[in-house]
């Protein structure tokens, strides 16, 4: 097993607190002697994993309305008017203390296949992805296995013949999905270790 990576993927960027939806987009305008004399760079993948996984269950631009960390909302009747109750995150700490969280799930999970006792194994994998939040580091980012020369940063130089884009941010990094969106001039170091390495000469 190997494990290619990009240390400078922005997409799987960490913010130390947790990312709003506008984090990273917008960069400072920068002035120019030529046209466009004023450059406002708009980086809109920035931190988009950190994002998609904090995100779940409480904002649906970045992440999902459903499953997440959207806690759970029920109606009581109190002196003949409805009130609306809400699990808070100490409460949850409780229940995950004392074991009765599994059998009284905190998280808004209606309307999903995290509802459904009789799920496919398809909607199980589904669930895993749309609805249930990561609380780990993205994989594609770092070194993932024990055995260090079996770990490959694509942001390194040994990957780059040349390279074809200079960003205004990110200036030269191997970005996410570059081993298909630049051209194999640039990128052939790496198809041709795969090839090496795959055994496919």
């Amino acid at each position: 097993m190997y494990n290619y990576y990009s240390s400078g993927d922005p997409v799987f960027m960490e913010d130390d607190t947790i990312p709003s939806v506008l984090t990273g987009v917008f960069h400072w305008p920068t002035l120019h002697w030529t046209w466009p004399f004023i450059d406002l760079n708009i980086t809109a993948e920035a931190y988009s994993w950190q994002k998609q996984e904090t995100h779940k269950g409480v904002e649906p631009v970045a992440g999902t309305l459903k499953g997440g960390w959207g806690f759970y909302c029920w109606v009581e009747v109190l002196l003949g008017q409805p009130c609306f109750f809400k699990y808070s995150a100490s409460e949850a700490s409780v229940m995950v203390a004392d074991g009765t969280i599994t059998n009284n799930p905190v998280f808004h999970c209606a309307g999903t296949q995290m509802d459904n006792p009789d799920a496919t194994i398809n909607d199980i994998y589904m669930a895993l992805a749309k609805y249930v939040p990561a609380v780990s580091s993205p994989i594609g980012k770092s070194r993932a296995l024990k055995n260090d020369i079996r770990n490959y940063n694509l942001n390194s130089a040994d990957y780059k013949n040349g390279w074809g884009r200079n960003h205004n941010v990110y200036f030269q990094s191997w970005m996410h999905s570059d081993m298909k969106d630049m051209a194999y001039f640039y990128v052939c170091p790496l198809y041709l270790e795969l090839i090496s390495k795959g055994g496919m000469e």
